[in-house]
């Protein structure tokens, strides 16, 4: 709590430990789970790098010379593995009574391509059961948001019903087009659908250079999530939208001080 007011932290980011993928994933999929580069920092699967695909600016240079820059703020953390314990350490020092955690090297596995849906789907249900497990340290603080393997909208669908059987209080999906089918894509109506009735969702993108990286295709990058809203939404009447308005004059202002309204055409999401 801070100045009288409950603060929710609703968009932080776990750290997935580098070991996770292989002793959280279905046997049958063991040998091809995630895992770090031998000498390296990359994490490889089906034999590649999860950000070096030409979609995905998270191995450029500045951004790692920033992300190890940043991470010398969490020595302690780091220490302790960063254990729930920690975490929950550090909200209590920031005066953060809740945070809805997102996944790190999970939102990668998002941002790419694969050419087994099923590895993905596998990928998606260790980190979810991981998650689960961590958050249940202080489930009343700790909630966390589920990874979909949107790619398979079968077996998407059936994952939201399983995390939101476990607690999930979100799913998170990136806003990038997988398969030449954007989120709108007709063809991921029964995932939506199923979405309202199980959850809220939470879309996560890249922002800064979103547009080079994704193309003029997705007009959900850049906060602008104008044909998400006219082209799905009518078919969900139950459905809600939180948007974040960051134009204009009001861009400084908001940016600073991390203030979210809902754009014009939006309801709350929250209830």
């Amino acid at each position: 709590m801070r100045d009288g007011r409950r603060i929710l932290d609703a968009d932080t980011h776990q750290m997935e430990p580098a070991d996770m993928w292989e002793r959280y994933i279905a046997p049958e999929f063991r040998a091809r789970a995630p895992r770090l580069q031998p000498g390296g920092r990359e994490n490889l699967v089906e034999g590649e790098p999860l950000t070096a695909e030409g979609k995905y600016p998270f191995h450029t240079p500045d951004f790692i010379a920033a992300l190890m820059k940043g991470m010398q703020r969490f020595v302690a953390a780091r220490e302790a593995g960063f254990s729930s314990q920690s975490r929950l350490t550090d909200m209590d020092r920031e005066g953060v009574d809740v945070q809805i955690l997102y996944p790190t090297v999970g939102g990668q596995l998002l941002g790419r391509e694969f050419k087994d849906p099923a590895l993905l789907a596998a990928c998606c249900r260790a980190y979810n059961d991981w998650s689960a497990e961590y958050c249940s340290a202080a489930p009343e603080r700790l909630r966390w948001a589920a990874m979909l393997p949107f790619q398979d909208v079968e077996l998407a669908r059936a994952e939201a019903r399983r995390t939101a059987a476990l607690g999930a209080v979100s799913f998170y999906l990136r806003p990038n087009p997988i398969g030449g089918r954007n989120l709108y894509h007709r063809d991921h109506f029964p995932l939506w659908a199923e979405i309202e009735r199980e959850a809220r969702n939470a879309l996560h993108d890249v922002q800064r250079g979103a547009r080079r990286i994704f193309g003029e295709e997705s007009r959900l990058i850049d906060g602008r999530p104008r044909a998400l809203r006219r082209r799905l939404l009518p078919r969900l009447p139950g459905a809600r939208s939180l948007g974040q308005r960051r134009t204009g004059r009001d861009k400084r202002r908001q940016t600073d001080a991390g203030h979210q309204q809902p754009t014009r055409h939006d309801l709350p999401l929250l209830q």
